[in-house]
């Protein structure tokens, strides 16, 4: 079951901050290292536990206390106690770019981009599981079909308007929109 929100944010400056396995590939998918140059490359059993949160960008928390947090023991951390505080509204105190998902052990998931989607994340129901990644690509695999539709928005707009992506069935964060899923 998806729920679907609105929320305001003020700008920041951009800085990206990336999230890199212990082999040195970039962690964006639950189940997927996205090394685009080779096959995608499912991951161990055990790490695809571990692979609960993602977050991107360089988000600024407006609550003195959760800035605290971010800084002494990281963004994950300050964007956990957010949610557990406020659950869906604890993007609106968070300002600057950023996309941030936090799957919680029971399997919800919680998806939110910043206002002007700085940074981009997409996400792929497959069977009663939420994926999501950085990019659709990095969500699409050898069954995914490529949508007629995509490609018409992209022939006649130069863009593919989100929650569009290019594949069928992957889709993408509108800015200042959240995603939950249960």
């Amino acid at each position: 079951r998806f729920k679907a929100g609105l929320f305001l944010l003020s700008t920041d400056p951009l800085l990206v901050i990336s999230w890199f396995a212990k082999n040195g590939s970039r962690l964006t998918a639950p189940l997927m290292l996205p090394d685009t140059s080779t096959p995608k490359t499912p991951l161990p059993p055990d790490m695809k536990m571990r692979i609960d949160c993602l977050v991107i960008g360089k988000p600024r928390f407006n609550d003195p206390e959760l800035a605290k947090i971010a800084a002494r023991d990281g963004i994950e951390t300050a964007w956990r106690q957010a949610f557990q505080r406020v659950r869906r509204k604890a993007p609106e105190g968070v300002s600057g770019d950023f996309a941030v998902a936090l799957r919680e052990p029971n399997g919800r998931v919680f998806l939110a981009i910043d206002r002007f989607a700085m940074r981009t994340l997409c996400y792929r129901q497959v069977g009663d599981q939420l994926h999501f990644a950085e990019r659709a690509d990095e969500l699409a695999d050898s069954t995914t079909e490529i949508d007629p539709q995509a490609i018409f928005d992209y022939l006649y707009t130069h863009a593919i308007p989100s929650p569009r992506t290019i594949f069928k069935g992957v889709y993408r964060v509108p800015p200042a929109h959240y995603v939950e899923f249960e």
